[in-house]
């Protein structure tokens, strides 16, 4: 099942060091502490960077020739941090209205007082936000999912990308997990499928929604046949 928030830390190397530490939050629906709760991580990622420097130094014994700060740190004045940086992915077709930064929350506003407050902002990506010309520099299905879940509650929208998008565009199990739990699309995969066309995606999602409409509408079958033909 899809969770709300889901936390995976991986490291950016090139063989020789490691450059940064990505956080990827998976949101489906908008939290309003999202700025304290990234902080939270982040910071037990850098504190737990220090903690592993300590115990290197305590296992090699390279802590006796050092002064009583470093000892007692357990990280030393030539030390460096692995920056950790924390991305937002928002997979809701609605737009974010929660707070962005730590300084957003704060009940004071006053300028003088903000500025002895450390901020701290998160990295969003949000499809609402998204130019429909920016989803292909996604270089993975995530772009398609993304546009997807932009596009789900406007038909019309969601029919002219795919009149545009280029044939043979291809949903796999996971990504239609993700539409089913994030935006309800109802996708339906036979258990020895491995991917489906996007265009069968979007066609069950629709004749879904008819379906469900024609019942809160109590009209006949008849009249529903017609309405799915048009649609």
């Amino acid at each position: 099942r899809f969770r709300d928030s889901l936390k995976e830390l991986s490291a950016m190397e090139d063989g020789r060091a490691a450059y940064l530490l990505l956080g990827i939050e998976g949101q489906a629906s908008v939290h309003y502490a999202a700025p304290v709760r990234n902080l939270l991580y982040d910071a037990l990622q850098y504190a737990k960077q220090v903690e592993q420097a300590a115990k290197s130094r305590r296992m090699t014994g390279s802590h006796k020739n050092h002064g009583r700060g470093e000892f007692l740190s357990g990280f030393y004045r030539d030390d460096r941090l692995i920056p950790v940086i924390t991305l937002v992915l928002f997979f809701s077709p609605d737009a974010w209205d929660a707070p962005r930064s730590l300084h957003e929350m704060m009940a004071v506003q006053d300028p003088v007082i903000l500025s002895m407050v450390p901020d701290y902002q998160i990295h969003m990506v949000a499809p609402a936000e998204i130019r429909t010309e920016d989803f292909g520099k996604f270089r993975t299905s995530l772009g398609d999912v993304l546009t997807f879940i932009k596009y789900s509650k406007d038909k019309q929208k969601m029919q002219e990308w795919f009149r545009d998008a280029k044939e043979g565009r291809m949903f796999g199990k996971k990504e239609v997990d993700v539409l089913n739990a994030c935006v309800n699309a109802k996708i339906r995969m036979e258990s020895n499928e491995e991917e489906m066309d996007m265009c069968e995606a979007f066609r069950q999602m629709i004749e879904e929604a008819t379906e469900q409409a024609i019942a809160a509408l109590g009209i006949s079958e008849a009249e529903g046949e017609k309405l799915v033909r048009r649609l």
